[in-house]
């Protein structure tokens, strides 16, 4: 019964690409998501909070039901999109 766990596709290239701290709006108030790569693995992290983020494909991870969708261009990542279901939020690395 329930969802079935996603399943972990491994990562192509260097995971420390997608590691920084993401800015926008969100649901009309400024919105902030740092992402850390820690011991081989990416995670979100929001305060003291760390979650892991488990990658399906294609650049998209999910943790529950929310995915984290990070657009490349030329091997850098340009903007990473959060789909939590009630929110869908577009978000640009900060320099």
């Amino acid at each position: 019964l329930g969802a079935k766990p996603p399943t972990a596709v491994p990562v192509s290239g260097d995971l420390a690409r997608f590691q920084g701290t993401y800015e926008g709006r969100g649901r009309g108030a400024p919105q902030q998501v740092a992402i850390e790569v820690k011991d081989g693995r990416v995670e979100v992290v929001r305060g003291a909070q760390r979650r892991p983020l488990v990658h399906v494909g294609n650049n998209v991870f999910v943790n529950g039901a929310t995915k984290f969708v990070f657009a490349e261009q030329g091997g850098k990542i340009v903007s990473l999109r959060v789909d939590g279901g009630a929110g869908n939020n577009v978000l640009r690395p900060r320099p």
